[in-house]
């Protein structure tokens, strides 16, 4: 999935406690948030913002959220700046919230 007009790309890998593993099907919501199912499209299980804070602090803003106990990693990457962030939940714990005001330069 594409944000903040294709600058970022953000995707999500999941494993199940079965081993199944697959990548989430990103939903673009608006220019600069949307979310990723696993199993069932209308299922919402991680929610992602790529905010443009470039005139507030000169960075752009990551937040992320989970409504998933899988085991995932979300990967947001900048290829301007050759940026990547990851972040990972175990499997039978809740995706932890993510609130990056620094996480990407503004160029």
């Amino acid at each position: 999935m594409c944000l903040n007009g294709d600058r970022f790309r953000a995707r999500v890998r999941y494993a199940t406690d079965k081993g199944e593993t697959g990548l989430g099907n990103g939903v673009l919501l608006t220019g600069d948030t949307g979310y990723f199912s696993f199993f069932d499209a209308s299922n919402v299980e991680i929610v992602v913002k790529v905010l443009d804070g470039c005139e507030a602090n000169g960075k752009y803003w990551l937040y992320a959220t989970g409504l998933s106990d899988l085991e995932v990693e979300l990967e947001v990457a900048d290829p301007v700046t050759q940026t990547r962030h990851a972040y990972t939940s175990p499997p039978r714990e809740a995706f932890l919230p993510v609130a990056d005001t620094k996480a990407f330069a503004c160029e």
